[in-house]
């Protein structure tokens, strides 16, 4: 199943300005992130929960 979004380009840029990523990717995942902290109930939020790098993905 394949998704579209329409992201504004200049948004994009603007954030990884501002976020310090270098890639859309990261700006994309920092977004999501920050998105499913704010929607989860404060009693489930823990500080372990976090998003691993790229690099420690489960593909390895």
């Amino acid at each position: 199943m394949s998704y579209l979004f329409n992201v504004d380009k200049e948004l994009i840029r603007e954030a990884m300005k501002v976020g310090g990523h270098r890639t859309q990717i990261g700006v994309v995942r920092e977004a999501l992130r920050l998105y499913v902290e704010k929607r989860r109930p404060s009693a489930q939020r823990n500080s372990n929960d976090e998003v691993p790098p790229p690099c420690m993905s489960s593909r390895i």
